[in-house]
């Protein structure tokens, strides 16, 4: 990392571990990914950041508290708004309360699905599995078609494989340098096929959109889609619309690189689906609701 951005981010997430989990600040930074193998100036320049940033903490508050008071600008009331589990909810559940919505009555208490979990590498599945495609980090997403299974992973890069034919590695897509940050893009934490299913929409860390041709893993549209980080992304083939959602607050809807319409929430948008026919739009928020947005036949909401 460059610019000191290393020790910017080892501050900010140590800063989240002293508000959240009651941490002293030697115990933050020392629980830091990272922060160890920094060199020394960059410790000295993350702790310096801490420090000046809890000096401040009653000037940055009362800064916040007038700017809270002020009324938000307008923007489009959900249809629906569902409470929803306490976890970050994921796109199989947005989906099964679109298939629901609006003709037919909600779940009250949302259900889990049936799932495994894996202890260590070595542990053995409970059910038969077709194929195992690995990456050498953390995969955080994936997305299938009928000769395609595409993975994203913590360090960025994007996989396809052809599970059909001897699980083979088709494309490895390492994440090419941000033009603007000098810096590899992050985690790829979202990625959505196109109508056809030959394209596939990856979004990440850094708030951008990539979109590659599955089939040669050329990348043919980049673009900022949101100013920090991304965390879902959706397609909707009948009204050639994209939805993105992330940190910022923002559910925005895009054509290509276009930006076609937005709606602030209250919290952090965890996910994002589209109904079959495009028509409605659902978001899963951290501040534990999933809202509902019809949308008329421009993509607008409505």
């Amino acid at each position: 990392m460059t610019d000191g951005l290393a020790s910017r981010r080892s501050a900010a997430h140590a800063y989240m571990a002293i508000m959240s989990q009651r941490k002293t600040l030697e115990s933050a930074l020392e629980h830091t990914r990272g922060y160890r193998e920094m060199e020394a100036r960059d410790r000295a320049f993350a702790r310096a950041i801490l420090a000046t940033t809890f000096r401040r903490h009653g000037q940055t508050l009362a800064v916040l508290s007038k700017l809270l008071a002020k009324p938000l600008e307008e923007t489009p009331e959900p249809a629906v708004a569902l409470p929803c589990c306490g976890q970050r909810c994921h796109r199989s559940c947005l989906e099964r309360w679109l298939a629901l919505a609006p003709d037919a009555p909600l779940p009250s208490k949302p259900r889990a699905q049936r799932s495994v979990a894996f202890d260590d590498d070595d542990a053995e599945p409970t059910w038969a599995c077709a194929a195992v495609l690995r990456h050498g980090c953390d995969v955080l997403s994936v997305a299938l078609s009928d000769s395609f299974c595409v993975s994203g992973a913590r360090d960025g890069g994007v996989r396809v494989w052809a599970p059909h034919d001897d699980e083979r590695l088709v494309h490895s897509l390492r994440a090419p340098v941000n033009d603007e940050t000098n810096e590899q893009w992050g985690a790829v934490r979202c990625l959505a096929f196109s109508g056809n299913r030959e394209r596939v929409w990856a979004g990440s860390d850094d708030g951008y959109v990539r979109q590659f041709v599955v089939s040669t893993g050329e990348l043919v549209l980049r673009f900022r889609a949101h100013a920090s980080r991304l965390y879902d992304v959706a397609f909707s083939p009948e009204l050639n619309l994209l939805a993105s959602c992330g940190q910022d607050q923002l559910l925005k809807l895009w054509r290509g690189d276009v930006r076609v319409d937005e709606a602030r929430h209250d919290a952090w948008v965890h996910g994002v689906a589209f109904a079959p026919g495009g028509r409605l739009v659902a978001t899963a928020g951290a501040d534990l609701t999933v809202s509902v947005f019809p949308l008329d036949e421009r993509g607008l909401f409505d």
